[in-house]
Formats: C-alpha cells, sequence, structure tokens
C-alpha cells in the first residue's frame, strides 16, 4: 500500500476469520412497477449473493490460503458502477480503483474451516453454535463495503451473513449463470445486447445501480418517486433477507454438500469452502438484524415485520429512514393494529441499538424521526452518536483513504471510530448492556434532543471521539 491508501487492519477478536462468497439461485420473483428504462423487464428482481465472515481455524487450515479482494472483480466493472453512482468520469474513477483499491485485501482467508467454540465462558445451551449476524449494506454498497465491521464482529464469535442486494442499490454486481459464465453489469452497456439461447432471461444477467432515468413505468402505472422506488426496493431487499435465512437454515440442517454444488462462485481448492461442517453450528434460536444508511431502514423494517423473521436484536448504523414509516401508530393507545400502514407492521419487540454519526445526529429533523422510532421501541432501546463521525465513518473507505476522510468532514480518526462501533455493537449483542461500560450511562439532561447549546449550523459537536447517549432503557 503507498501513501494515500492504507491496509484494512487485523482484527481485535479472540478468532481468526475466514470468508467464503456465495452465489445460490433462488426462485424468480419480481418486485414492484418499475421497469428498466426502454424495456418490459422489471428493474427488482431475486438473484441471490452473499458472503459469509465467520470464525476460523487458521491455525489447522488457512483454506486456499489466500485472502479475499476487497474491490469485487471486474474492477473495471466495479469501477464503471460508481462512477455510474456518483455521476463522474469512469476513466477517472477506474484509475483511482485500480491506483487505491487494487491490491487492497480483507483480513480473512478463504475457504477456511470453522471455529471450535469456545464454551469456557457460555451461560446458554447453544453448544456448538456461534450466533449469526445478518448485515445489510447502505445505498452504492456491497457486501464487502463494511467487511471491517462485519469481521471484527466475526472475529468476536458470530457468523455474519454480509448480504450483496441486486436491488439497484449497489454500484454494479456479476451475476455467475448455472453454466457457469459471468455476466458484468457494466451500466453504460447496451440493454440489447443478444444472449445465447442457453442463458436465462437477460432481466436475471443484469443488476446495476438505478438513477432515476434508469427506470421505467408501463403505460397506465404511476411513475414513482425516487422515495417511492426505494420503498419498492425495501420489499425486494426484505425477500433476500428471507432468502438469505433460508439458506442457513439448510445448512446448519446439514444440507452444505447441496449449497456447496450450487454456489456459483465455489473457491478454488476447497469447493466446499469448508460448509459442509456447519451442522448445528448456526444457533438459528439467536440470529441479529443489522445494517447502515439504507440497510439500517431495512433493519427497522426486518424487526417490524414480527414473526416473519426470527430476529433477536437489531444494530441499526446511522439509519436513513426517509423511505419508511416514521413511527406505527400502535404507539398511540386509542389506535389497532388494522390501523397500520401496511409496510409499517408493527412495533419493533426486540432490543434495538442505534448508533448515529455526527453528520446525522445534527439533520435534526431525521434525528427526531429516529428517536421516535427508538422510542417506539417495546424493548431495551439505546440511540447514541459518535461525536466527530461522518456518515461513511462506519464503511471501509475512510480507514483505506484516510484522506477522503477528512474531505468528508470526519474529525474523528477513522480506526478508532470503527473501533468504538465495535465495542458499543458488542456489549449490546453480549445482553449485557444495561451494565456496560458505555450503554450502561446515564443521558445528561439535554442530550436527548441531540446536539448540545451551540452545536450544529457549522458549529461541530465536542468532544471529539465521545459517544454521547441520547435514549437509554428506563430502570426497571
Amino acid at each position: 500500500m503507498g501513501i494515500l491508501s492504507q491496509p484494512l487492519p487485523s482484527y481485535s477478536g479472540k478468532y481468526k476469520v475466514g470468508t467464503l462468497d456465495l452465489e445460490l439461485p433462488v426462485p424468480h420473483e419480481s418486485f414492484g412497477t418499475a421497469l428498466r428504462k426502454g424495456t418490459t423487464q422489471p428493474a427488482l428482481f431475486v438473484s441471490l449473493r452473499l458472503d459469509p465472515l465467520r470464525p476460523a481455524f487458521c491455525t489447522e487450515t488457512k483454506g486456499t490460503g489466500s485472502r479475499a479482494p476487497w474491490a469485487s472483480r471486474p474492477i473495471n466493472g466495479l469501477a464503471d458502477g460508481y462512477a455510474h453512482f456518483s455521476n463522474k468520469s469512469k476513466w477517472l474513477i477506474r484509475s483511482a480503483f485500480w491506483i487505491l483499491a487494487s491490491r487492497t485485501y480483507i483480513p480473512a482467508y478463504v475457504g477456511s474451516a470453522l471455529a471450535e467454540k469456545d464454551v469456557g465462558e457460555e451461560k446458554d445451551d447453544s453448544g456448538a453454535a456461534f450466533p449469526v449476524v445478518v448485515f445489510s449494506h447502505g445505498l452504492g454498497g456491497t457486501r464487502t463495503t463494511y467487511s471491517q465491521y462485519c469481521g471484527e464482529l466475526a472475529s468476536q464469535g458470530n457468523i455474519v451473513l454480509a448480504v450483496e442486494s441486486r436491488d439497484g442499490s449497489g454500484p454494479t454486481s456479476t451475476i455467475t449463470q448455472d453454466d457457469g459464465a459471468k455476466r458484468v453489469s457494466l451500466v453504460r452497456k447496451p440493454l440489447t445486447r443478444a444472449y445465447p439461447s442457453t442463458q436465462v432471461s437477460p432481466c436475471k444477467q443484469v443488476v446495476q445501480y438505478y438513477r432515476p432515468d434508469d427506470i421505467g413505468f408501463k403505460a397506465g402505472d404511476p411513475e414513482l418517486s425516487q422515495i417511492g422506488f426505494r420503498k419498492e426496493q425495501l420489499v425486494m431487499r426484505l425477500a433476500e433477507i428471507k432468502a438469505t435465512l433460508e439458506i442457513a437454515r439448510r445448512i446448519n440442517d446439514g444440507e452444505g454438500q447441496s449449497i456447496a454444488l450450487q454456489n456459483r462462485r465455489k473457491p478454488k481448492g476447497t469447493p466446499d469452502g469448508g460448509i459442509l461442517m456447519w451442522k448445528d453450528r448456526l444457533n438459528m434460536s439467536n440470529i441479529v438484524m443489522a445494517g447502515h444508511s439504507f440497510g439500517g431502514a431495512t433493519t427497522i423494517q426486518a424487526l417490524r415485520a414480527g414473526d416473519v423473521f426470527p430476529f433477536t436484536r437489531g444494530i441499526l448504523l446511522d439509519p436513513w429512514v426517509d423511505a419508511i414509516p416514521p413511527v406505527p401508530k400502535s404507539t398511540d393507545p386509542s389506535a389497532s393494529q388494522s390501523d397500520l400502514p401496511q409496510e409499517a407492521g408493527r412495533d419493533i419487540d426486540v432490543p434495538v441499538l442505534v448508533i448515529n454519526s455526527e453528520a446525522f445526529t445534527v439533520w435534526s429533523s431525521h434525528f427526531r424521526v429516529v428517536r421516535e422510532i427508538v422510542r417506539a421501541v417495546k424493548a431495551d432501546a439505546w440511540f447514541s452518536t459518535l461525536v466527530g463521525s461522518v456518515h461513511l465513518s462506519f464503511s471501509d473507505v475512510p480507514i483505506i483513504l484516510p484522506f477522503f476522510a477528512k474531505k468528508s468532514g470526519a474529525r474523528v480518526v477513522s480506526t478508532e471510530a470503527m473501533n468504538q462501533f465495535v465495542e458499543v455493537s458488542v456489549e449490546f449483542l453480549s445482553g449485557k448492556g444495561r451494565d456496560g461500560a458505555i450503554l450502561g450511562g446515564r443521558v445528561r439532561q439535554g442530550d436527548e434532543d441531540g446536539t448540545r447549546l451551540g452545536e450544529g449550523e457549522g458549529k461541530g459537536m465536542e468532544p471529539v471521539g465521545e459517544m454521547r447517549l441520547h435514549f437509554v432503557p428506563k430502570n426497571e
């Protein structure tokens, strides 16, 4: 690495970390009314890809011996997607990716074996099974954009399923067909190119970031606003989460060989990726839903769905909530469940942790909406802000590119920010938040409103690096 970019640091937990790229066929299902502009093809359809980061036995096996690249291959396809996302020159973004990210690797080994669980201090009946975390990325993200946060959770003894949503919210994605051929969604390629007759329809092969001018609608169908389209994307994201949980169940039930055979991204050297030995190793009674930004909105909606998903906790990292109903009406004692908007579901009834960036807290109108969502939770809930952080601080980008972090307005050192995000999350996941070093604190008078006197409107929050609490569970 050079002066401009830095390597991702090793994880701090007691477990080494392994990774496996899974791409699996799922039943075809399309969502909403949006079409790819100029075609009759649905813009939103399910095609599942996820990246399980799990505790690994690197002392006995390093799997393939290779580390996972941070930037998805082919790099030019990924760069072109980001060029389209940011409306920048593709040649500029290609050059930046090749110079700054092409040699960046995640500190996890591909296909390494699942570790033996340290049960010395275990107080539950999960035995050799590890807790599971499902992670949903934000707009412009991929399954590896948050590898440092997800990898840290894995190193603490969690199996993390990082889903790459193919709802047009990420930059680009490569779909591998059943015959092993790869199709890259270069966003500027014409949509009318021919495909061999042995391939499935083009709408199952191309995934791209959808700008407003990339989608259209049938004659007679109302045109959706950008927020309206985000709501349709959320419906698809929940379907992806459902498919992810089904894959996890099958692996845990001993169907690893079947999953390995179906995987379209078999690692070289260990084709099964080690999942043949995952039977009864996933604690399916302890599954956490987590996400950043739009992934935070996805998490809220998944938790609101209640018994539809078996989540026991939720972590919201700087959630962007403009596309979801603010607070279910059921928080009003006079309202009945039938009064709820269909997409709102019901109140969240599992513990929730929200960590805001300073940037999202000084956005006072948005802060108040998130605060009301937290207040409506029918279980222990925490709402905090890391002073000096920005929206990107939760991702790997400012760690790899420190100069970019400063340019984006971050005042807290990126690695220190990540350490705090992880520390608070681990404290929450342990179930000991009420007595935790950070979450066990009290809300200072006035901090429930976010900023203090003199903060905001161009003046930063202080002190930098403080994890400020805005809401904590009431004392019993």
